[in-house]
C-alpha cells in the first residue's frame, strides 16, 4: 500500500509542475485547464486517503449490519416454478435482486439432507418445497410427522392430485381403524416390528439388558403363534405363559395394542402405494407413549418395504422424518445408515445438534452421526443452539476482506490510513442465531445452505395449501374385553 502512496504522491508532483509550465509558457486557457485536473487529482486523493471523509473502508460487519441484511430477505416475493431442476426458493444475487436456486433431483436422490432450526422457523415450508417436486419428478414420498403438521399434508396431498398419484394418509392419533403394520409380514419381521415399537434392542447396561433379553424371548414366542395383527397377537399372548410371564413385556405391548388406529386386518397397502410413486404421510405424536411406539413400528415396516425391494427396478423413495428423533428405533437407525443404497433418500428436519441428545433409549452418539454424518446437504435456520451455530460457522470456514487501519491525527494533517488483509468467518455466529430473521404469515423462510460449495442464504415461499386429509376407515376388528392384564397374572 505504501507504493501506492508513493504514486499517487509523485502523480500529483508532476501535475503541478506540467500546470505551472503551462501557465506561464502556453497562456491563460492551457493553463487553466492543467489546473483543473490538478484539482481533481487533488480532490480524489484526498477521498482515497480519508481527510474529506471520517469514514473508514471495512469488510468486517458488525451484528446490526447482517441482522439489516438477513432481515431484507424475509420479504415476499414471487418467481417462476420451475420443473426441471428442483426449486427450492432464492437468494441474493450481484446487485441485491432475487436469484431462482434450483437444484437437480439427482442431488438430492444421491445425497441425504438435513433441514435444522428451531420450531416455526420454516423448516415445513422448504420440505413442502423439495417433497412436491422430488414427487413430480418420479419419486415415491414417504412422510412421518409427529408433530401433525397444519399445512404440508393437504400440499402434498394436493400435489398427489394433480400428479394423478396415490396419497395415503394414517394418522395414528384418531382413534379409527386404519392400518395392520404387520400385513405382509414374515415371523422374523413381525418380531423386528414389535421390538423396535417396544425399544427391546440391548442398551449396553447389564443390568438392563438381563431383563430385556428375556422380553425379547417372550417377543420371539409371541410371534412364533401366527398371529397377524394386533388384535390376535394380544389373544394369542394372553393364552401363552412366555409371554404373559414377562410382565413389562406383556403390559407395554398391551399398552401399545391401546391404539386404535391399527385393531384392523386390512387398510391400504403400503408397497404398492410406494411403487406405484405416491405419497405416505404418517401423523404420530411426541408425548403419547403408545402412539410414539406405534410410529416407531410403522417406520420400521416402511424401512422394511424399502430395504426388502429388488434393486432392479426398483422406485426412488424421498423419505421424510420431521422431528425425526421421536420416530426412530435402533432397528430403524441401523437400517437409515445404509439405505440411500436401496434407492432410498432421507430428509431429516431437527433443531439443533444439541437437541439430539435427548432421544430416549436411542444411543444419543447414534442419532447425531446419522444427522451430521450422513446427511451431506444442510438447510440450516435459525438455532437457539450456540454450539450448533458454532459448529457451522467454522465449516463455512473464513472469508478474505480489506481493512482500512485506523487514520491518525498528527500535527501536520490527517493522515492516510492503510489497508491490510485480513479473514472474518463467512457465516458469523449472530447470522445463525440472533439475526436470522423468523418469519411471520405470508413472509419468506430465511436459512443458510451447507453443501453446494460456498455457504449462501437462501429465501423460500410457503406454497399454498389444499384441504387438510381425513383418514380412511378399515374393517374393525373388535378387541376382548376379558383379556387379562400383567397385574391380574400376578
Amino acid at each position: 500500500m505504501k507504493a501506492v502512496k508513493y504514486i499517487w504522491t509523485a502523480t500529483l508532483g508532476t501535475l503541478t509542475l506540467l500546470g505551472c509550465m503551462a501557465f506561464f509558457l502556453r497562456g491563460f486557457l492551457p493553463g487553466l485547464a492543467a489546473l483543473g485536473t490538478w484539482l481533481l487529482f487533488i480532490w480524489a486523493h484526498a477521498l482515497r486517503a480519508g481527510y474529506l471523509s471520517q469514514e473508514t473502508k471495512s469488510g468486517l460487519l458488525d451484528v446490526d449490519e447482517t441482522a439489516a441484511w438477513l432481515a431484507k430477505l424475509k420479504a415476499p416475493y414471487t418467481v417462476k416454478q420451475l420443473r426441471a431442476p428442483v426449486l427450492v426458493g432464492a437468494r441474493p444475487g450481484p446487485r441485491g435482486e432475487l436469484v431462482p436456486v434450483a437444484i437437480p433431483p439427482e442431488i438430492f436422490f444421491k445425497n441425504h439432507v438435513s433441514i435444522l432450526g428451531a420450531s416455526g422457523t420454516g423448516k415445513s415450508k422448504l420440505a413442502a418445497q423439495i417433497l412436491t417436486q422430488l414427487s413430480h419428478h418420479g419419486s415415491a414420498v414417504v412422510a412421518v410427522d409427529p408433530k401433525d403438521d397444519e399445512y404440508l399434508p393437504g400440499i402434498l396431498k394436493a400435489q398427489a392430485n394433480k400428479d394423478g398419484l396415490p396419497f395415503v394418509y394414517i394418522n395414528l392419533r384418531v382413534p379409527t381403524p386404519q392400518i395392520n403394520p404387520f400385513a405382509g409380514c414374515t415371523e422374523e419381521q413381525r418380531e423386528l416390528l414389535l421390538q423396535a415399537a417396544l425399544n427391546l434392542d440391548p442398551s449396553g447396561d447389564p443390568a438392563v439388558d438381563f431383563y430385556r433379553g428375556e422380553d425379547r424371548d417372550a417377543c420371539a414366542a409371541l410371534t412364533r403363534t401366527g398371529a397377524n395383527n394386533i388384535v390376535s397377537m394380544l389373544q394369542a399372548g394372553a393364552e401363552l405363559g412366555a409371554v404373559t410371564s414377562r410382565q413389562n413385556f406383556y403390559r407395554e405391548f398391551q399398552q401399545l395394542a391401546r391404539v386404535k388406529a391399527l385393531h384392523t386386518d386390512g387398510g391400504p397397502d403400503l408397497a404398492a402405494a410406494i411403487q406405484a410413486g405416491g405419497v405416505v404421510y404418517v401423523v404420530g405424536d411426541t408425548d403419547d407413549l403408545n402412539v410414539r411406539a406405534a410410529m416407531r413400528m410403522l417406520l420400521a415396516r416402511i424401512v422394511q418395504i424399502i430395504k426388502g425391494r429388488e434393486r432392479e427396478g426398483a422406485r426412488q423413495v424421498s423419505l421424510f422424518l420431521d422431528e425425526f428423533k421421536y420416530s426412530l428405533s435402533n432397528v430403524a437407525l441401523r437400517a437409515l445408515g445404509t439405505i440411500r443404497d436401496r434407492r432410498c433418500n432421507l430428509l431429516l428436519a431437527y433443531q439443533s445438534y444439541g437437541d439430539l441428545h435427548d432421544s430416549g433409549t436411542l444411543n444419543p452418539v447414534a442419532v447425531l452421526g446419522a444427522a451430521r454424518e450422513n446427511t451431506t446437504l444442510k438447510f440450516v435456520y435459525k438455532l437457539e443452539d450456540a454450539k450448533t451455530a458454532e459448529e457451522f460457522s467454522k465449516i463455512a470456514g473464513d472469508k478474505r476482506v480489506e481493512v482500512e487501519a485506523t487514520n491518525k491525527l498528527l500535527d501536520e494533517g490527517r493522515e492516510a490510513g492503510t489497508l491490510r488483509e485480513a479473514n472474518r468467518a463467512a457465516v458469523t455466529v449472530d447470522m445463525l442465531t440472533t439475526n436470522m430473521p423468523k418469519p411471520l404469515a405470508g413472509e419468506a423462510s430465511v436459512c443458510w445452505v451447507f453443501g453446494l460449495g460456498p455457504a449462501f442464504p437462501l429465501a423460500t415461499m410457503h406454497l399454498p395449501a389444499g384441504p387438510a386429509p381425513q383418514v380412511a376407515a378399515a374393517p374393525a376388528i373388535d378387541q376382548p374385553a376379558a383379556l387379562p392384564t400383567a397385574q391380574q397374572l400376578i
